[in-house]
């Protein structure tokens, strides 16, 4: 998109009320809740600053600066709310974490932005800074990181919404490339939903785990190019978040935590990315006890069986520690190979003699064989 930037003097907030109009004039509302909006990018450069009115109702919202604040001491800022300013609102926050300041989070695309994430009780975030010439804030020197919010939209309700930016710090400047909200309130949003067409929603699940690891599956979702998987433990609420990339659609995870409960939940996304279905209801495993027996076997094939020239293995979960071997009968290796963050491993046996042998796969504190036959 076109870059404009942004050069008026950051000491007249009137001056720019014409600017926030003019940034929210392009959105797409479509039958989703979901309202995108996508201007001509604008960068903020030291010393000047951008009102961002999200919902287009007139009354600004976020204030987007650059400034120095002290001696050898320049940083780029979100502002919600000021006192005795005409913007924003008390609720106005960022998702954010306390280091030296209160900064804001730089979210990935597909990251969750609802009420269960960490928004800053304040109502001015610090996205990137530069002091003595050490830098800091996870957005500095990014590139297309989201900037996730809760506002006070024009109905008087509380809306979750995401920003894109670039955030540079040398100099420090941050540049405004698009943002949305959903118009239904307290409705969660991921970072990078534009709306439009919808995929939709996985359903058809089943899980199998053992002591210290599970395998989660749902069925396809025609013309979904991958998956938002979401798990955590169960009464937490913090998720870890993974992306299957389609036609895959199963989790393997490992290095649980045995005789547990987890909770977990996908979503599909569709339209090039552009779009998301809803999440998934929420589903539910629990982990066995840490009995040797039980993480002995765990969900390995061979194919074909029996087999004459290649084999393939299909091994119980994506590891790139240990390894994977064919054995004789007698225990004898015949040959190995390193695992490589694989889920299948293919082993030419033409050369093998007629008979029975045994593979085993180890990873991590799990391990599985399986016997084939040499035609």
């Amino acid at each position: 998109m076109k870059s404009n930037h942004y050069t008026k003097n950051a000491g007249r907030l009137a001056a720019y009320s014409a600017m926030a109009g003019a940034f929210v004039a392009i959105a797409n509302e479509s039958d989703a809740t979901v309202v995108y909006t996508d201007p001509a990018d604008v960068t903020v450069d030291l010393g000047f600053y951008l009102p961002v009115d999200i919902d287009a109702d007139g009354h600004v919202d976020f204030l987007i600066l650059c400034t120095s604040i002290a001696t050898n001491w320049t940083v780029g800022v979100e502002i919600g709310y000021y006192a005795g300013l005409s913007y924003g609102n008390p609720s106005n926050q960022v998702v954010g974490y306390l280091g030296i300041l209160p900064y804001g989070s730089a979210l990935d695309f597909g990251d969750a932005i609802d009420a269960g994430a960490s928004f800053l009780a304040y109502n001015t975030a610090f996205l990137a800074s530069i002091y003595s010439s050490g830098t800091y804030g996870a957005f500095a020197n990014t590139t297309d990181k989201y900037m996730g919010f809760q506002f006070i939209a024009g109905d008087g309700n509380l809306h979750y919404g995401w920003m894109r930016l670039d955030v540079s710090v040398g100099p420090v400047s941050i540049t405004v490339k698009d943002f949305a909200y959903d118009d239904s309130p307290h409705t969660a949003i991921v970072a990078g939903d534009m709306g439009g067409p919808s995929c939709d929603v996985p359903a058809g699940f089943s899980s199998l785990s053992i002591a210290n690891a599970a395998k989660l599956q749902w069925g396809g979702v025609m013309g979904a190019t991958g998956y938002h998987f979401q798990y955590r433990l169960t009464g937490t609420a913090a998720w870890t978040n993974s992306f299957i990339a389609a036609p895959k659609h199963f989790k393997k995870l490992l290095g649980l935590t045995c005789e547990t409960g987890y909770e977990w939940r996908v979503r599909a996304t569709c339209d090039g990315g552009a779009s998301f279905s809803d999440w998934s209801a929420i589903q539910s495993f629990t982990t066995g006890a840490c009995r040797l027996e039980d993480m002995k076997e765990f969900d390995m094939q061979v194919f074909p069986n029996p087999a004459s020239d290649l084999i393939t293995v299909n091994v119980p979960f994506a590891t790139e520690s240990g390894n994977i071997a064919v054995y004789d009968l007698n225990g004898a290796l015949i040959m190995s190979d390193k695992l490589s963050g694989d889920t299948e491993y293919t082993f030419d046996i033409s050369a093998l003699p007629t008979g029975t042998y045994f593979i085993r796969w180890t990873g991590d504190s799990t391990s599985a064989q399986e016997m084939f036959i040499k035609q």
